[in-house]
């Protein structure tokens, strides 16, 4: 992946300091107020009836918590739905990587799980309030970030699944598994058990996908997140395999995150897989392409 480069970055980064510091506190606090309320303003939540009175938050979590008053919980959650936003809106814009497991907030050095990608729930989880918040320009860096993993998936894919890539098929099928780095980590983790989740690819197109659904731009869809889909498509349909006992194919071995057992063809990876192919047929026939792999898909997700 392109993160590494080898340049280092303190000659940027005190570079972006220093353009900072020299435009002063109140110019610089302005340009960010502009460039934020640009996107938190666009949704207001009122569940609330009475006055529009401020109450400092470790009052309302307080009497949240104590009295159980209505009126409070509603100003809290609303309180937290914005906060929600918010965070998306700092940890995830045009150009950055992704927000991961403490966002841009980490304090340390040695953080819990490593303030990585986890891609078993976590990392879907952050941007499933995108499209329905109205933040639709959070999401690339999702996009690009799902976009670099690819090559080091493909490697993952041909280590333990038999997929390769080649000359040939230069994108014939990647893969990750329970968490990923800024650095292309698509392995399973040092623990079979928890580290397996070959469905954690699946879950993460639901989220690029919806994009499509929800601004309905096919030119950047086309261009950005249909071959990481496609690619992803070709990976599953190499990967499942008839079981006779079910009568059906099957992801095997399958791990359902923190709920375990490994078993066959689990409700967490095949309902994930089907409905990436049903978002694919949509997507394909949507840009008129890949007819083939289209009815590859078709027969094998009834």
């Amino acid at each position: 992946p392109t993160f590494r480069t080898g340049v280092n970055p303190s000659a940027a980064v005190n570079q972006r300091i220093e353009n900072a510091v020299s435009k002063g506190f109140d110019a610089l606090y302005e340009e960010h107020l502009a460039d934020y309320k640009a996107l938190f303003d666009r949704v207001t939540l009122k569940i609330n009836e009475d006055t529009d009175d401020i109450i400092p938050c470790d009052k309302l979590i307080r009497e949240y918590k104590e009295n159980g008053s209505r009126s409070i919980a509603n100003r809290l959650e609303t309180l937290y739905f914005q906060f929600g936003r918010y965070m998306l809106i700092s940890s995830s814009r045009a150009g950055s990587l992704p927000a991961n497991l403490q966002g841009v907030w980490n304090e340390s050095n040695c953080p819990p799980w490593c303030c990585d990608y986890h891609i078993n729930v976590n990392l879907q989880m952050n941007y499933w309030g995108a499209y329905n918040t109205n933040l639709s320009e959070t999401v690339p860096p999702l996009v690009d970030f799902l976009d670099s993993m690819r090559p080091s998936g493909r490697k993952s894919a041909e280590a333990y699944y038999g997929i390769k890539s080649d000359e040939e098929h230069p994108e014939n099928g990647w893969c990750a598994h329970t968490q990923s780095t800024p650095f292309g980590w698509t392995a399973p983790g040092w623990n079979f058990y928890w580290g397996w989740s070959t469905a954690a690819v699946a879950w993460l197109m639901q989220n690029i996908y919806e994009y499509f659904e929800f601004t309905g731009d096919k030119e950047y869809f086309a261009e950005h997140i249909y071959p990481i889909m496609r690619e992803s498509v070709r990976f599953y349909t190499q990967w499942l395999i008839y079981d006779d006992k079910q009568k059906r194919l099957v992801s095997s071995p399958t791990y359902s995150p923190e709920h375990g057992p490994v078993t066959i063809g689990n409700t967490y990876e095949q309902s994930l897989i089907e409905q990436l192919y049903n978002d694919f047929i949509t997507a394909s026939e949507a840009l008129g392409t890949d007819e083939e792999l289209r009815n590859i898909v078709k027969d094998q997700v009834v």
